[in-house]
């Protein structure tokens, strides 16, 4: 299928398999009873001065008494008013460590293209012919009515002279990495349910949440492709009423998470090993953010960060980028990670 960037998840595999699959898998451990998941996402594209966009998410448990000790270790490692603390809480600093959360991270260049060679109009016809083909291989396989509509949807409005095919790289960027993400934590553990959070957004709301569509067919595309005929776990993409009591009221505090890496990371210069203060915030805020952020990824934590460059013409590299504070510390992660020598 034209848009099921299965081209892409060898490079996405590759580099999770020697990075953080381990890191997964032991944070699963703590969690082996556990049926029921949240996968919460943010972004954060275009801004100036650093040569990155990014797409964080993070994998969060319901247990079988609910969502309550989520919702307690958010609350109290990141209140609502934690932007105007004054100072960074040992809990703030050891909450990787706490196993509440899982966090994907993937920085993706600027500057890097896969829609778009340069002919706008060329693009444009090959989009829309792709998404053609996409929408007759579905309906011959009988997907579902619903996702077809949106499909069709979107390939109207490709053909609006208005059409953005950057706004439509980040949105099926979004969705790889979503499904992805999905992927992963569903192959690893046996799970019944999975609920994709998202927050209210251009890309996400865009041709009435083509993106749940998007993002959908991608991760059935991989589930198939891993499992065969094996039944999918359940997808919940908009419908969180059903997913715990008092959960809608929960969306902000489960986004917190991706959205802090997303804002701070977004303005990490990865040349200069800097942060781009944002205007009209004041210092002291930004190093705030950025000490937790640098404490976070020096312990690599529940955490997987990779940097990716999507290719025009069908390829995604991807590393894994390791921070240490010292090259102490680096040697001994280092050593946590290395594979256990052949006896």
């Amino acid at each position: 299928m034209p848009f099921d960037f299965a081209r892409y998840v060898f490079n996405l595999n590759s580099s999770f398999d020697a990075g953080g699959a381990q890191a997964l898998r032991r944070f699963l451990s703590h969690h082996l009873t556990v049926k029921r998941w949240v996968v919460a996402s943010d972004y954060n594209t275009g801004t100036q001065g650093t040569d990155h966009d990014v797409y964080a998410f993070a994998v969060y448990p319901i247990s079988l008494i609910g969502i309550e000790g989520v919702r307690d270790a958010l609350r109290k490692c990141f209140p609502r008013d934690f932007k105007h603390t004054s100072h960074i809480t040992w809990e703030q600093k050891h909450f990787p460590a706490t196993n509440t959360c899982f966090v994907f991270v993937f920085l993706v260049s600027k500057s890097d293209r896969f829609l778009r060679s340069g002919d706008r109009t060329k693009d444009l016809i090959a989009f829309r012919n792709e998404l053609a083909q996409t929408i007759a291989i579905l309906t011959k396989n009988g997907t579902g009515e619903d996702h077809l509509r949106k499909l069709r949807m979107l390939h109207n409005q490709a053909g609006r002279r208005d059409f953005s095919l950057a706004f439509m790289e980040r949105m099926l960027l979004l969705g790889l990495f979503n499904a992805f993400v999905t992927a992963k934590l569903t192959a690893n553990i046996p799970v019944d349910r999975v609920w994709w959070v998202t927050d209210d957004e251009g890309e996400t709301r865009y041709c009435n949440e083509v993106f749940g569509t998007m993002t959908y067919l991608n991760y059935h595309a991989l589930w198939t492709k891993t499992f065969g005929r094996k039944p999918m776990p359940q997808i919940s993409q908009t419908d969180l009423t059903g997913m715990d009591r008092g959960l809608s009221d929960l969306v902000d505090d489960l986004i917190r998470i991706p959205d802090f890496f997303a804002a701070v990371l977004a303005r990490w210069r990865l040349q200069y090993n800097t942060v781009l203060p944002p205007p009209g915030t004041k210092r002291p805020a930004i190093r705030r953010y950025f000490h937790i952020m640098r404490y976070w990824l020096n312990e690599n934590e529940n955490l997987w960060l990779a940097i990716c460059r999507p290719q025009h013409g069908g390829d995604l590299q991807t590393g894994r980028i390791i921070t240490a504070k010292s090259p102490r510390r680096l040697e001994r992660y280092r050593k946590r990670v290395a594979p256990s020598a052949e006896p």
